[in-house]
């Protein structure tokens, strides 16, 4: 990975001024959004991307001198070459057939090698010819994921140097092909070299493998290729020695499983997910070493660099890859956006977990859709916002005391920490005035208020133990029909019970989502439930099922504006805050009760809002 320009920080702010949402990403761009470019490896399908990219930009003179120049130096190894490739490196002669040529033809690493480069190589001059003059205005840095890496060095040429780095890339994919066949690292799709292990962590894996070469030492024995994610990675070997350990591994789990069912072990069990990768040659093994020198041999010939030859060699073949590692340079390089070159939008796939949660946006600028939502005014996708803005922050109180404040606290005037109702814990008020007078959010469980006699002693109880100026909020369980109707529905105990019990200023919902119909019915209820907290103001029930014609009436008796739609969404009806909780029953109810202020804050995304 290489980086240049200013480095702005990951945590620094970049100013953007007010008119941005109506320019093209590209506009953003030249006016100073920090961006990079990435390019993707083997393991994506490259022929269809480049024919869609070729005739939707019309590059079709470029591309045709771009292989022209390229052929014209590695002529001196034309007969090895076509050891590897029979059919030759004629990606533009083959678009132009009635059917799209067989996998046969271009998934060998020899032909696809070369064609993941020109892809990407023609991927930026299509930038430049669209209007993004990539040259001119440096990205941040340039980032390659395996074979990448050479289109990565091209561009950070200027791409002045394309027809070497080209002709680079058709040596160094012929040499990993013989090598690869000669040592055994050469599949198919039912017998692959490159499998993904997703679901456990890469150090793990790395562990695992070494056990493995342990018990077998075979030189054929996978190892930890490629570091794609925190949780995923990719491992590369002789197809009959991946075999193996993938049922050694099936092994290892099936025992941690058993062990953790008679409770002999804790935690999580082992339990990785893997999956072939749409290539040929066990690329980042060590049994592949004898083709950095068949590199450097070839390379001399052709009159191309020699040491630069053998050290893309020595990256795309041998060595591991850790892609983690060069995103986070990237992301301490103060990046905005990263644009994947190609091919198609598998490196953007890849990357979005990686990024996740860091404020950074990713564009496919190989793919129509993405050209579009680069260059199109007004289709610049918006940037996701960054966890650490979530994050608590110290604040001092009017008293003096340091609390932590967050989306939460601002919303209910709470401390962070949150009582929520489980049953059969909060069921008794005793622990649930004890909370709420502490200060923070406190829920009586209405799983065990199974009877109005009961309900109706828990809240007397509340009452009495609740200080002067404090309150409580009631949980609803969606999940239990009863419960439900007795709480919230037309016989609805709480309401009367919050006319004449104590201060109740929330109500939520658990284990369950009401319809849309009824969420609005029940949002009623809410409002009528929450102005309880105050007498002067209380909310009137209303006859239409029709949310406008809820109207709340002043301490004077006379009627006030309708308590809007809009004024529910945001939680917040004059002088009022309640909190809701729709999650699924799989979901932590705390943790959606937690977005949903957030969102009242204004601060949590739209997939939250349109949960409530």
């Amino acid at each position: 990975m290489t980086t240049q320009g200013r480095e702005l920080g990951r945590d620094e702010q970049v100013e953007v001024r007010s008119d941005m949402g109506e320019l093209s990403l590209a506009d953003q761009i030249l006016a100073g959004e920090p961006y990079a470019i990435g390019f993707g490896g083997q393991g994506a399908s490259w022929f269809a991307p480049l024919a869609e990219l070729v005739r939707g930009a019309g590059l079709e003179g470029h591309a045709r001198w771009l292989l022209a120049e390229a052929a014209a130096l590695v002529r001196p190894v034309a007969d090895e070459l076509s050891v590897a490739r029979p059919y030759g490196f004629e990606p533009l002669a083959w678009m132009e057939w009635e059917e799209a040529p067989e996998e046969s033809m271009v998934l060998p690493p020899a032909v696809s090698g070369p064609g993941i480069f020109f892809a990407q190589a023609l991927a930026l001059h299509a930038l430049t010819a669209l209007g993004l003059d990539w040259r001119g205005n440096r990205p941040v840095g340039f980032a390659g994921h395996s074979l990448g890496v050479l289109a990565a060095a091209a561009a950070e040429q200027g791409g002045e140097q394309d027809a070497q780095f080209l002709a680079l890339g058709q040596i160094i994919a012929a040499a990993a092909s013989l090598v690869g066949r000669r040592n055994g690292l050469i599949g198919s799709d039912q017998a692959p070299t490159l499998v993904s292990v997703r679901n456990v962590d890469p150090e793990a894996m790395r562990g695992l493998l070494a056990e493995f070469h342990a018990i077998h030492n075979h030189p054929g024995d996978p190892v930890l290729a490629l570091r794609n994610g925190r949780r995923s990675a990719t491992i590369s070997g002789n197809p009959l020695r991946l075999a193996a350990f993938q049922a050694y591994a099936k092994g290892v789990s099936e025992k941690q499983t058993t062990e953790r069912k008679k409770k002999l072990r804790g935690g999580s069990v082992f339990a990785p997910l893997f999956e072939p990768v749409h290539a040929t040659v066990g690329f980042h093994h060590p049994h592949l070493a004898p083709a950095v020198d068949l590199v450097g041999d070839w390379a001399a010939r052709c009159g191309l660099d020699v040491e630069l030859g053998r050290s893309f060699a020595q990256q795309i073949l041998v060595e591991p890859v850790d892609w983690v590692r060069q995103v986070e340079g990237l992301l301490d390089a103060g990046v905005r956006w990263i644009l994947d070159a190609g091919p198609g939008d598998m490196l953007a796939r890849l990357t979005a977990p990686v990024v996740r949660g860091q404020g950074v946006g990713l564009v496919s600028i190989a793919t129509r859709a993405g050209q579009r939502a680069l260059f199109t005014p007004g289709e610049a996708p918006s940037l996701p916002k960054r966890w650490s803005d979530f994050a608590p922050e110290l604040v001092r109180l009017p008293d003096g005391k340091l609390a932590a404040q967050t989306a939460f606290t601002k919303l209910t005037g709470r401390s962070p920490m949150l009582l929520a109702g489980m049953t059969p814990t909060t069921v008794d008020p005793g622990i649930v005035a004890a909370a709420a007078n502490a200060g923070h959010w406190a829920e009586l469980a209405g799983g065990g208020q199974v009877t109005e006699a009961i309900f109706a002693g828990h809240v007397a109880g509340l009452k009495e133990l609740l200080e002067p100026g404090r309150a409580a909020q009631f949980n609803a369980m969606f999940l239990d029909p009863y419960l439900w109707k007795l709480h919230v529905g037309a016989s609805g105990s709480s309401r009367r019970r919050a006319r004449r019990g104590p201060r109740s200023t929330g109500w939520s919902s658990r284990r369950g989502s009401p319809t849309s119909r009824r969420r609005w019915s029940w949002w009623r209820s809410c409002v009528r439930l929450v102005s309880r907290a105050s007498p002067s103001s209380r909310a009137r029930s209303p006859r239409s099922n029709r949310w406008s014609g809820s109207r709340r009436r002043s301490a004077a008796g006379r009627r006030s504006s309708p308590i809007s739609r809009a004024d529910a969404q945001a939680g917040t009806t004059p002088g009022r805050i309640w909190t809701t909780c729709c999650s699924p029953p799989t979901t932590s109810c705390a943790s959606s009760r937690t977005w949903w202020s957030a969102s009242a804050a204004g601060s949590a995304p739209p997939s939250a809002r349109r949960s409530i």
